[in-house]
């Protein structure tokens, strides 16, 4: 009876550190796919520009915490604080990031703190290539 209650013990205590734990891993995984998502959305516009010929341009809007590319429109999580340096458009807190047909863009980069880590998207203004990275 004794060796029950320790097993029983022990398994309460597992549970309670898996709960404790899982939700904060929750939220990174949650964090991590916005991350790719964003990444994705970038590459996405690159690939609508040389597929149409056209400016195809990604805003950033630092007072609604967004990134818009189209009809696409991804909310940066609360938990993030987000730096974005890239080409202004006369509105106060907005820049964007314009891809062009023959693959360039006007560059950029996207950074996030979360807790304690800094990530970055980057987008080669020569080349349009956009590469995720923690720094």
């Amino acid at each position: 009876l004794v060796e029950l209650l320790a097993v029983l013990a022990i398994m309460a205590l597992a549970a309670a550190a898996f709960s404790f734990n899982g939700a904060r891993g929750t939220e990174t995984a949650a964090f991590r796919a916005f991350l790719v998502n964003t990444a994705a959305a970038l590459g996405d516009a690159r690939a609508t520009a040389m597929k149409t010929g056209a400016e195809t341009p990604v805003t950033i809007d630092a007072a609604n915490r967004s990134i818009s590319s189209g009809s696409k429109t991804i909310a940066v999580p609360a938990t993030a604080v987000m730096t974005a340096t890239a080409a202004a458009t006369g509105a106060q807190s907005i820049a964007e990031i314009r891809f062009f047909a023959d693959g360039t863009s006007t560059g950029g980069l996207l950074a996030f703190d979360h807790q304690g880590r800094t990530f970055t998207i980057s987008v080669n203004w020569l080349t349009g290539h956009v590469a995720l990275k923690e720094t």
